[in-house]
């Protein structure tokens, strides 16, 4: 009995915590961006952040930052 019992809760654990984790981050995300959009600080700040030197020269920066201009305001 005490095998089946823990097999039964390994089950409901596998497959109910991925679900509630995933909600949980969902509407942490949504939190996210509700308070990005609402917040004129984080407005500027997004603005401000610098082409990475790495990957993207700031020709390919450019239609990105025009895109979240267009999508924010």
């Amino acid at each position: 009995m005490l095998q089946i019992n823990s097999q039964f809760l390994l089950l409901h654990f596998n497959f109910i915590l991925p679900i509630i984790i995933a909600i949980i981050g969902i509407f942490g995300n949504l939190l996210v961006l509700l308070t990005i959009l609402r917040s004129t600080s984080l407005r500027k700040l997004v603005f401000t952040i610098p082409p990475s030197d790495i990957s993207t020269s700031y020709q390919n920066y450019q239609p990105f930052k025009t895109w979240i201009r267009v999508s924010i305001i």
